[in-house]
């Protein structure tokens, strides 16, 4: 995403000025590298469902065409004949702004149905397979650990066996966004970083129920392969800031439907994180 590549060059030579003096937690020395902990925080909420995350894109490629999709969200749709492809502009709101936590976001998406085949249907009744974009989205996001806002989004994802209770899921997901993380760590007071980044995600061979949307927050199988760069703002105690660059992979395998949590792993750290709310065990 060219905006997100602008935008960390312009955060690398001119470090955030809005951050000075607003927290001074953290000391010359500690707390100016990014935390794997912290990255997993991002990376949660890029992902999770109740917060518009990846999982909430598949909720939504999987939706049967009503004229709602998901809690809290409406969505007014069209058919182009000529393209055989639904648009779908979907808006949510979740929580309540003065709460633990509150999203508000919205995405364009386009979808065809595809029979055996691979020939487009206008009707999702018994269509075997399905091809599902999202062209244009925003968002924010505001949690006591988290305030994120979206800057840019896409998505490229198939979904095949529509007609089976588990269908398969196999695609790309991105997002550029920038994040005021205030995470607590071993019993200190949270120290603010704000970060600006880019958030891939490569799903594969990803499972789960076909007519539960909801429990997308816990796939019964697959894999998400990811990759997050960026640049991180952290406040000194004397008020100046520093600017640190982060590039980092990270794998979330899903093999424990039953689990409350899925585990991301991000180096050689992993974390266990709620998908449907994006909440991180360890990140208060």
């Amino acid at each position: 995403m060219t905006i997100l590549r602008t935008l960390v060059t312009i955060a690398v030579a001119a470090p955030f000025v809005a951050l000075a003096g607003c927290d001074s937690a953290g000391g010359d020395s500690a707390g100016q590298e990014l935390s794997n902990l912290e990255v997993a925080v991002a990376i949660a909420n890029g992902v999770a469902v109740e917060p518009g995350g990846a999982l909430e894109a598949v909720a939504g490629a999987i939706d049967d065409g009503e004229s709602s999709q998901g809690r809290g969200c409406t969505a007014e749709r069209s058919y182009d004949e000529t393209t055989q492809t639904w648009t779908a502009v979907v808006e949510c709101e979740r929580g309540f702004p003065d709460s633990r936590f509150w999203a508000r976001f919205g995405r364009t998406r386009t979808f065809r149905f595809l029979d055996a085949a691979g020939v487009p249907q206008q009707s999702p009744e018994g269509a075997a397979s399905l091809e599902f974009a999202i062209v244009d989205g925003h968002g924010e996001v505001h949690t006591p650990w988290l305030h994120h806002v979206l800057l840019d989004i896409g998505a490229d994802i198939n979904v095949d066996d529509l007609q089976e209770e588990l269908v398969t899921v196999n695609g790309t997901y991105d997002r550029a966004a920038t994040d005021t993380l205030f995470v607590r760590r071993f019993g200190q007071a949270a120290v603010r970083r704000t970060l600006i980044y880019d958030l891939d995600l490569e799903f594969l061979d990803v499972r789960g129920p076909r007519h539960r949307p909801g429990d997308w927050g816990r796939p019964v199988s697959g894999t998400i392969e990811g990759h997050v760069v960026g640049a991180a703002t952290f406040t000194r105690r004397d008020g100046t800031t520093v600017t640190r660059e982060f590039d980092r992979s990270f794998t979330i395998v899903f093999d424990n439907p039953a689990a409350e949590t899925a585990t991301i792993r991000v180096g050689s750290e992993q974390f266990e994180a709620d998908l449907l709310t994006g909440a991180v065990v360890g990140a208060e």
